[in-house]
């Protein structure tokens, strides 16, 4: 199975594009990268996602609240893929949008690697200075012994 858009998302789950994308946003963390891209980048639904997804859309027709949802979620269920409507699956051929799927994932770590390499950097910096510190009480230390 091929990633999705979220109309075709949409179209599998008989759900609005809207209800898709605000389930996109709340359920974020149990996406995939490409399920939750960058302002401006097409939303894709990897098979994994459409579980999370079907989850979402068949708790909600329970009458589930989204903390119940979260929680389910949290515990690890997922739902099962409805079977697809040839007519909303994407070309399999379509390189191009294999292709556009895997600059969205390599953007979305990315970005994440940034913000880790930040997280290192400022502890490197809190550490060096800290270091910085116990050398000069060692060099205060070693000379009120020297005296």
């Amino acid at each position: 199975m091929t990633n999705l858009t979220a109309i075709q998302t949409a179209t599998l789950f008989n759900v609005s594009r809207e209800a898709i994308r605000q389930y996109s946003l709340k359920f974020a963390e149990f996406l995939s990268p490409v399920a939750r891209p960058e302002q401006g980048r097409q939303r894709m639904f990897t098979p994994p996602d459409l579980e999370v997804i079907s989850l979402v859309v068949s708790l909600k027709a329970e009458g589930k609240i989204f903390d119940d949802i979260y929680a389910a979620l949290r515990n690890g269920q997922r739902g099962d893929i409805p079977e697809m409507d040839r007519g909303i699956i994407p070309r399999s051929d379509s390189n191009e949008m294999m292709l556009s799927n895997r600059i969205l994932e390599l953007t979305a770590e990315l970005h994440s690697n940034k913000g880790q390499i930040e997280l290192l950097k400022e502890q490197l910096r809190e550490t060096q200075a800290r270091l910085e510190r116990l050398i000069a009480e060692n060099a205060v230390l070693k000379n009120k012994q020297g005296s």
